[in-house]
Formats: C-alpha cells, sequence, structure tokens
C-alpha cells in the first residue's frame, strides 16, 4: 500500500500573553498560534514556443556559428 503526504503551504502568527494579562487566572506565559492556510501552487505545462520565438532561437544560433572564437 502507498501513501500520499502533502506539504500544505500556510503562515502561521504567534502572540505571548504575558501572566498578568491572561484571562484564565494562570500565572505562566501562553503562546498563542493562528494558522492562515494559504493557496496550493498547481504545477502548469508550459506552451510551446510561438513561431516566433522559434525564428529568433534560429538567428541566435546562426550568429554563434559565424562568431570569430576568443
Amino acid at each position: 500500500m502507498s501513501t500520499v503526504e502533502v506539504l500544505a503551504p500556510i503562515r502561521i502568527e504567534t502572540r505571548f500573553v504575558a501572566p498578568g494579562n491572561r484571562t484564565d487566572g494562570v500565572n505562566e506565559w501562553l503562546l498563542r498560534l493562528r494558522i492562515y492556510p494559504d493557496e496550493f501552487s498547481i504545477r502548469r505545462v508550459p506552451r510551446p514556443a510561438s513561431p516566433e520565438e522559434l525564428d529568433r532561437l534560429q538567428d541566435a544560433v546562426a550568429l554563434m556559428s559565424t562568431a570569430t572564437p576568443l
């Protein structure tokens, strides 16, 4: 059996509450965490190169092949 594990993107906000500011009567520091889930990114399929991009690539390769080496 195989499992799928996912790490979800989240933002974490932390707050420390001092012992004198607690409303429950406990005389200790309190750490409060708030977790905000972020949107998942989706893998997208890249678009194929346009004819203009292919023409520019062909021109660049042609220029490189005619250049003199250093």
